[in-house]
């Protein structure tokens, strides 16, 4: 979802046909772990100052307060995200507001919900903006070397559901046909 609202402010959405799209949504997690903790026999004590500091250390549960303050603080986020998204998407709000439920779609649904504009891989996202802007694609300057194929895995650029989704796909397809992923350029 992160990376969905990331993906935003872009003219133009490309996705691949497999792409993870949209998880529309705002999520906290806390684990309290304080019992398994003492299982292990690990003792923790945490100094803090503010009644709430502690909140989510994972070492107590949430008062009932706390969890109806981070529950108010998250669905203000996520009424932030829905807004954005309508108004980036030129959606009606409750259209939006009935696709936010924090699910995924392919690329292929996407586009069919709005969500993204086209389908296609990098080459046709370059075309696409190669068209917009006027500049010829063929042209690259490197400001350093490529990343890795390690850290492009890791930082959920590779294929299918699961590596990436929308943004990895459209962070190759659109900002790195900019910056090339180490610099600004296009190439063909």
């Amino acid at each position: 979802s992160g990376a969905y609202l990331a993906s935003l402010g872009a003219r133009c959405l490309f996705a691949y046909p497999e792409s993870a799209v949209g998880s529309i949504g705002v999520i906290l997690p806390h684990v309290a772990v304080r019992a398994l903790l003492e299982k292990l026999g690990v003792s923790v004590e945490l100094l803090h100052a503010g009644e709430h500091k502690d909140a989510f250390q994972g070492i107590r549960p949430l008062t009932d307060v706390e969890r109806a303050k981070m529950q108010a603080i998250l669905d203000e986020g996520h009424g932030e995200f829905i807004d954005l998204v309508a108004r980036e998407r030129h959606r009606p709000v409750e259209e939006i507001r009935r696709l936010a439920t924090g699910e995924i779609w392919t690329g292929r649904q996407a586009v069919r919900l709005g969500l993204v504009d086209a389908l296609g891989d990098r080459e046709e996202a370059l075309e696409a903006l190669a068209a917009a802007t006027g500049v010829p694609v063929g042209k690259t300057v490197r400001l350093g070397p490529p990343r890795a194929l390690l850290d492009r895995l890791l930082n959920g650029r590779g294929p299918g559901l699961g590596g990436g989704g929308l943004v990895g796909r459209l962070h190759d397809a659109v900002v790195d046909s900019v910056l090339d992923t180490s610099g600004i350029g296009y190439r063909k």
